[in-house]
């Protein structure tokens, strides 16, 4: 586990080290306070998961991104996705997102996905049963 603290100056040589073999990358929708130097003035979470995208797209591994914010009622247009956290993550373009007032929620999500995840890369199982695990 990489922890980048966006309050460093040097975050940005950190993240490139970090990302190059993550399976999981989780950020936050809101990091404007936090990331005031160059090259992101105003950043959140899928600006910084497109950016890890873009450094990733040679790499066969994609990770699994997912937002955890406790900002997610600030997502425009919430009567298409209030209440449908798949609609949620699809709308901010990654696999997962979780609620930080339900962070023991999130926690076990994130579990069951990487967990399907890995039996799937591994072959171990049928994709249907990964499915059924997941409902």
């Amino acid at each position: 586990f990489n922890k980048i603290d966006l309050h460093d100056s040097a975050w940005l040589q950190a993240l490139v080290p970090a990302i190059d073999n993550a399976e999981l990358i989780v950020t936050d929708l809101k990091l404007d306070k936090m990331a005031e130097s160059k090259p992101f003035w105003l950043i959140d979470g899928k600006a910084l998961n497109e950016f890890i995208r873009a450094r990733r797209r040679e790499n066969p591994k994609h990770p699994l991104f997912t937002i955890f914010s406790g900002n997610l009622d600030e997502v425009p247009n919430p009567e298409h996705h209030a209440g449908r956290p798949h609609i949620l993550a699809q709308t901010l373009d990654v696999d997962w997102v979780g609620d930080k007032r339900k962070g023991s929620e999130f926690r076990d999500q994130l579990l069951l996905l990487c967990n399907a995840r890995r039996k799937l890369r591994a072959g171990s199982s049928d994709p249907s049963e990964v499915s059924e695990h997941l409902q």
